[in-house]
């Protein structure tokens, strides 16, 4: 277990980003994909924006993109709150998983996949 407060994570992922971002990289990937018992996630629209809000402060900003990968957005509002706060990219990946289940148990209806493609 980890004896970390949420604001001592918070700092050393700012510290962890601007040396990234110092030593050349140009893609920041935030994901909870590794959420455990032991390891909780931080929320990632607090994550995004305090990251792009140090970066800023340092004028790295726009040297980088910031990727979140995100179990919690579900809706529209998720996605405009998270660009809101600085996402470049968002990967919603249970939204995606739950879509592909409900396609695969055909509670669509008559919706044919290959007529989307």
């Amino acid at each position: 277990m980890y004896d970390e407060s949420l604001q001592e994570s918070l700092d050393n992922i700012l510290k962890e980003s601007e040396i990234a971002v110092r030593q050349g990289t140009t893609q920041l990937i935030l994901t909870d994909k590794t959420v455990s018992k032991e390891k909780i996630a931080i929320p990632m629209l607090l994550c995004v924006g305090a990251i792009n809000n140090h970066l800023i402060k340092n004028k790295l900003r726009g040297y980088v993109s910031i990727n979140a990968q995100a179990g919690e957005v579900l809706d529209t509002h998720s996605f405009a709150t998270l660009l809101g706060v600085g996402a470049t990219t968002i990967n919603p990946y249970l939204a995606l998983d739950s879509l592909h289940q409900r396609y695969e148990k055909k509670l669509f209806g008559k919706f044919n996949y290959e007529e989307c493609i």
